[in-house]
């Protein structure tokens, strides 16, 4: 596990009236995974996670067992729980100079016994590829890792942000990456990396709700993600946040 050699300080997202914003008023959309689009297997779970519009960031799960299941509560979105489930993509954003990657959660810390439940991720060990992950901490109630090759932050959320769906936000930019989480913002510190050994059995793939070869089980759901090939602004950033926290009923 990499261990900081600066601590960052987390800061408060500035609460400050935005015009509305949508995610398809922001230029340069790559991906949008809906819940709503997953497509059911004969077993009813999702096999497959696609964008219509670019079907070929595509998350897949063949193993019946492991497909997770769109749980629908209107007037709200569906989700995608994935307490115990796993999908994997074709995605290599950790590969990209700069990116944006928004979705929205609930976490379960009781659903999984998992050190490192990681959201989105991939495996520290697949050969080729560089760190990517975001995890919630096993040890610590409401702790977020956001890490990769430069470095790590750690969020934590309030006893009141658990009880609701949460925003989660990652924006790499060409002097520095940022983790974003409920309310809370980091920057990733530099850190003193341990190298671990590389496996080429281990898929080199993002994934979701989980890694493959280990126990890294995320409790709780994703809803709709939005991944943009470039680092929007603090305004489509925090206005996209907010289009989120009111469509998942976070806010009024």
């Amino acid at each position: 596990m990499p261990q900081p050699t600066a601590t960052p300080v987390p800061t408060p997202i500035p609460d400050v009236q935005r015009d509305p914003i949508t995610p398809d008023q922001i230029p340069d959309l790559l991906l949008h995974l809906d819940p709503a689009g997953a497509t059911s297997s004969v077993y009813g779970h999702a096999g497959t996670w696609s964008d219509p519009e670019n079907p070929q960031y595509t998350f897949l799960q063949a193993n019946p067992d492991l497909q997770p299941v769109v749980d629908s509560h209107p007037p709200l979105p569906p989700v995608l729980m994935l307490t115990g489930k796993r999908m994997a993509s074709s995605l290599s954003l950790h590969r990209e100079p700069e990116f944006t990657l928004v979705t929205i959660s609930h976490h379960d810390p009781k659903a999984s016994s998992a050190t490192e439940q990681v959201l989105l991720g991939i495996h520290p060990r697949a050969a080729g590829t560089r760190s990517f992950r975001i995890y919630a901490s096993g040890s610590l109630t409401g702790g977020f890792v956001f890490e990769t090759e430069k470095g790590l932050a750690r969020l934590t959320l309030s006893s009141t942000e658990r009880a609701k769906p949460f925003v989660v936000g990652f924006r790499r930019r060409p002097e520095r990456e940022e983790a974003f989480l409920g309310n809370h913002a980091a920057h990733l510190a530099e850190s003193a990396s341990s190298k671990l050994q590389p496996d080429d059995n281990i898929l080199p793939a993002l994934q979701v709700g989980g890694l493959e070869s280990g126990d890294y089980d995320y409790g709780g759901w994703i809803g709709e993600l939005y991944l943009y090939d470039r680092a929007l602004s603090d305004d489509e950033l925090y206005g996209l946040f907010e289009y989120l926290e009111e469509k998942y009923g976070v806010s009024p």
